[in-house]
Order: C-alpha cells, then sequence, then structure tokens
C-alpha cells in the first residue's frame, strides 16, 4: 500500500520573499483577529502546542560556530483538533542572524503541503501581533506615548501591528 506522502505532489515551496509579499497583502486587523481566535481556542483546548524544543542551549554545548553564545535553534509546532493541517516551526538565530522555516502538513493524509521559507518573519509578525493584542487589551485606549526599548527588527513589527490597536504616534525609542 502506497504512503498517502508517495501519491501526494510535493510541497510547495514558498521563498521568503514570497512569504514576505504575503504578509504584506494581510491587514494587520485580521492578522489580530486571527491571533485572537487562535488564543481562544488554544484556550478552550482545542489547539495542541507541545512544549518547545531547544537547541544549542545547555545542558549540551553551544553550536560549532556559535562563537557568542547566543546562538540557538527552536523548534515548535501545533495543531488544532478538527482542522486541515498541523505545523511545525523551526526558528533559528544568533550572532544577530535571525532564520526560519514552516512546514505545513495535512491532517487528512499527513502529506507535507508546504515549506514556508520565512527566514524568521512569520515569527517577527507573530510575536508583534501578540504584543499588540495585549495592548489592545490591557492598555490605556489613549496613550500619549509608546516607549520601545531595543531598536532591531522586532522593534518595527511591533510598531506596525500597535498602529492598527491605538491612534497613538508618539514614540520614545532606547537601544
Amino acid at each position: 500500500r502506497a504512503s498517502a506522502a508517495a501519491v501526494s505532489p510535493p510541497p510547495r515551496v514558498y521563498s521568503e520573499r514570497e512569504v514576505a509579499a504575503a504578509m504584506g497583502r494581510v491587514a494587520p486587523r485580521a492578522i489580530l483577529d486571527a491571533l485572537a481566535a487562535g488564543f481562544t481556542r488554544y484556550s478552550q483546548g482545542r489547539v495542541s502546542v507541545p512544549p518547545i524544543q531547544t537547541l544549542g542551549q545547555p545542558p549540551l554545548g553551544r553550536f560549532s560556530g556559535d562563537s557568542k553564545g547566543d546562538g540557538q535553534a527552536c523548534i515548535k509546532s501545533a495543531y488544532e483538533e478538527g482542522g486541515e493541517v498541523f505545523v511545525a516551526k523551526v526558528a533559528s538565530g544568533g550572532g544577530g542572524n535571525n532564520s526560519g522555516l514552516v512546514l505545513v502538513f495535512s491532517q487528512r493524509t499527513f502529506a507535507p503541503l508546504a515549506v514556508l521559507l520565512d527566514g524568521g518573519l512569520l515569527t517577527e509578525l507573530r510575536t508583534a501581533a501578540a504584543g499588540a493584542l495585549a495592548a489592545s487589551l490591557f492598555a490605556p485606549a489613549e496613550p500619549h506615548h509608546i516607549a520601545v526599548i531595543g531598536c532591531g527588527v522586532q522593534a518595527r513589527y511591533q510598531l506596525g501591528m500597535l498602529a492598527a490597536v491605538t491612534p497613538c504616534r508618539a514614540v520614545r525609542l532606547w537601544s
């Protein structure tokens, strides 16, 4: 008997450029709504999110090219009961470099459907969206200033997503 993966077409591979273009076509509000719905389903026990597997950190030694000691790779996975797909994400970085990819599989056939070579972009977006969602629920309705500590890539994503949940445009930066 042939496996589902053997009879399925190969997964579609999306480059970082294609992932970035797709991200740019989705409105921040739609991202926030989808994330909020996901958190709700998780809280209802309908989403399985196993513990994160972390590589390159104690108790084992550093990665061989990690001279600064900040390198690591995190493997995360999840699926929603009754959903169509399950995903596994690898986010890695260190020494100022970030990378990553997302693997998407069918819950029905278990075949790989897509490989998103996102370079960590989806992690940046999801982290910023979670921050903006928290701000929409817990921050003052009309803050006078937004403080950003650290002005790296995540700061830009955070400010972009915050623009969808607050009218405040006065930003204080520290890095």
